[in-house]
């Protein structure tokens, strides 16, 4: 096997006997990635893999077959976004289409494609997203011996900037919040602010966790792509059980008896589905409480930043207790989670000022 160049391309020839006709595969433009990858398809000759082949399948025809084969291991959800991606980003578009495979994914081709759908209009994010998807097929035709690279990881992708503070909900907000929601979905809204949990934690949280006698609740499952199964960083931790959640608790349980013993279960006595709580429940109830909050901030993980940052301003727990009490790493808890409320920073200097200089401005005026 060798390394030709033909052109401003490079190849990997593979000479199979005297018998047989040569094969080539094309490798790009780039001398380095070239060598790389044919150093790649030597070890895979030596290890017996099966090598890439030229591929001039379609790619709408690639598509489906990625649809239908390759996203078995996926999400309902990913699965659907990916298909909707795919096929009215890509295969409608005449730079992919009906093209052989192996001549629309290049860098070049899929770079082409972003400056026109960014040009057009085409937020940042959607075309994120778009890449991301392509990239998944791309990665799974990798895997299968229909191409060399997934070249899309070496696209340029635009960048968003990431939003320097997002909204948290003042205690008195956190209250209108609850009452704003309906009663039947009051007792989870309830949980969520005073606990912090995540939703997942949430909808998979059973009564047997929920310590009546020791006041106290256990958090030690969540929810994956709809299984049950441990929490995100796979510990339990405890949560103490305040007055008005234990009756919010305790009620829920005589209204709701399930055969999941869940505590927050769906209409129907299965898990409940946080997404549609968010739209259905939670956003209707901002509104209905007068709270106007960005795009960006409206999910549930609004009543976790709340409750990290209120209990932060209480003055009554250290960043390592609440990062224990919402499972989560004390470092990133500050980053992530901690966010300055209105007019916090003129209290802290205000605080310093007065215990600096007391009640009295004398000490002030000799300083000055």
């Amino acid at each position: 096997m060798a390394l030709v160049q033909r052109g401003s391309r490079y190849y990997a020839v593979i000479y199979i006997g005297a018998d047989k006709p040569r094969r080539s595969i094309p490798l790009g433009a780039n001398r380095a990635i070239a060598k790389r990858q044919h150093a790649e398809i030597m070890l895979a000759q030596q290890k017996h893999l099966p090598l890439p082949t030229l591929c001039k399948t379609p790619f709408s025809a690639q598509v489906e077959q990625f649809l239908k084969d390759g996203t078995a291991s996926l999400a309902p959800a990913t699965k659907a976004a990916y298909e909707s991606r795919l096929q009215h980003h890509f295969v409608s578009d005449p730079l992919f289409g009906d093209r052989p495979l192996h001549r629309v994914m290049t860098t070049a081709n899929i770079s082409r494609w972003q400056a026109t759908a960014l040009e057009n209009g085409v937020s940042d994010t959607l075309v994120l997203s778009c890449l991301t998807a392509l990239g998944s097929m791309a990665s799974w035709c990798v895997d299968t011996g229909v191409l060399v690279e997934n070249c899309v990881r070496r696209v340029r992708k635009p960048r968003t900037p990431k939003p320097q503070s997002r909204s948290v909900l003042a205690p008195e907000q956190v209250g209108a919040l609850i009452r704003a929601t309906p009663r039947e979905h009051r007792p989870l809204m309830t949980f969520l602010a005073l606990t912090g949990c995540r939703p997942s934690e949430a909808a998979a949280l059973d009564f047997a966790s929920v310590g009546f006698a020791t006041n106290e609740i256990v958090i030690r499952r969540g929810i994956s792509r709809g299984v049950i199964g441990d929490t995100k960083n796979h510990r339990e931790r405890t949560f103490p059980l305040p007055p008005a959640l234990r009756a919010s608790l305790e009620e829920q349980k005589r209204k709701t008896p399930n055969t999941l013993n869940l505590v927050f279960p769906a209409e129907g006595g299965g898990i409940m589905n946080m997404s549609w709580f968010t739209r259905a429940v939670f956003i209707p109830s901002l509104r209905r409480a007068g709270l106007i909050i960005p795009d960006g901030s409206r999910s549930l993980y609004l009543l976790r930043r709340s409750c990290a940052t209120n209990l932060m301003a209480s003055g009554t727990a250290s960043v390592r207790v609440i990062a224990d009490l919402l499972g989560h790493d004390p470092n990133l808890l500050v980053s992530t989670y901690l966010q300055a409320r209105q007019g916090e920073a003129e209290g802290a200097v205000a605080s310093l000022e007065l215990g600096v200089f007391g009640e009295s401005d004398q000490l002030h005026r000799e300083a000055v």
